[in-house]
């Protein structure tokens, strides 16, 4: 209990609307700040009838890249480890968009499945103008606990499958 000599006032806690900014704050005092809205520009980010190859683009990162890249008008060539999900993710942005979409399984971290996604995709586009070097990471874990064989796991997935993506598709 701090009586107003010993510092009630200097030690007590910021309000809120102590913590906005001053423009903020003025311009609601104003009248001049509007309620938030979503405003949605269109933009042509030139990728039309571009060829793209998304690593890993099953779920997650991946496959929302794939989506925005088809949307942009860009083919795609979707490569990851579960076939199935895969061909789902291949089929929703064929029908989602009406772009070309070559769904093939494969494991980044070995470069036999790398060559065969670069020879599908050359096979079927004739080159590939984006790349999307998109993969998981290592395991979770302490670093005391992971294992050597758990870290070379990580730089051939994070790493080599980089080298291996780029250096297919680099001629093209």
């Amino acid at each position: 209990i701090f009586g107003p000599s010993q510092g009630a006032r200097t030690r007590g806690y910021f309000r809120r609307r102590h913590l906005q900014s001053t423009q903020t704050r003025l311009a609601r005092q104003d009248g001049r700040l509007l309620t938030p809205e979503v405003v949605w520009f269109e933009m042509d980010l030139g990728l039309k009838n571009k060829v793209a190859l998304v690593a890993a683009s099953s779920r997650g990162l991946g496959r929302a890249v794939a989506e925005e890249l088809a949307i942009e008008g860009a083919n795609l060539i979707l490569c990851a480890r579960d076939a199935g999900q895969l061909e789902e993710t291949a089929d929703r942005i064929r029908s989602l968009t009406g772009m070309r979409v070559l769904s093939v399984g494969a494991d980044v971290s070995l470069p036999g499945d790398v060559r065969r996604v670069v020879d599908s995709a050359l096979s079927e586009f004739g080159n590939v103008d984006i790349l999307v070097t998109n993969a998981g990471g290592p395991p979770a874990g302490r670093f005391e606990f992971l294992t050597r064989s758990n870290w070379e796991s990580a730089v051939r997935l994070t790493l080599f499958s980089v080298v291996d993506l780029v250096r297919g598709v680099l001629p093209s």
